[in-house]
């Protein structure tokens, strides 16, 4: 897949942009094509993130509570999107939001990484206005938090 640098300037937190990756990556498959990624998620954890124990099970965590707490996370979504559907949103950016919302409620990571990270991912996968728009929502999410 993508080569991502395993540091980056975000702290303790930097081996984890890796993790966040491939993670998003699942989430975007099993959004695309539900059903169907659901076994290979766990498989495809372990192939991208061999001899990193630590970053393999943040990566299955946060897998895990995002799928868990899928239907919260888009109710959040939708709540602030409020011209949006769902389903409107385009599915990079609705996963780099179901990502990072579920990191902000679920995980212990700071915030401003949280957020960092996912406009990252929005500036390497999305459109031209993905990082305005996950920007948009994740700082309203951060607020009502």
């Amino acid at each position: 897949m993508t080569n991502v640098p395993q540091t980056s300037p975000t702290g303790q937190y930097a081996n984890r942009s890796k993790a966040r990756l491939v993670v998003f990556q699942v989430l975007f498959q099993e959004d695309l094509n539900p059903g169907y990624y659901e076994q290979f998620g766990q498989k495809y954890l372990e192939e991208e993130l061999p001899d990193h124990e630590q970053i393999l099970l943040f990566a299955r965590t946060l897998l895990k509570d995002c799928r868990s707490h899928q239907k919260e996370i888009d109710d959040r979504i939708s709540q602030i999107a409020k011209n949006w559907r769902l389903e409107r949103i385009n599915a990079t950016d609705r996963n780099i939001l179901r990502l990072a919302i579920c990191e902000l409620l679920y995980q212990k990571t700071p915030r401003a990484v949280v957020i960092h990270e996912a406009l990252e991912l929005a500036g390497q996968f999305g459109s031209k206005d993905s990082v305005a728009f996950v920007n948009g929502i994740l700082d309203q999410i951060k607020n009502k938090k």
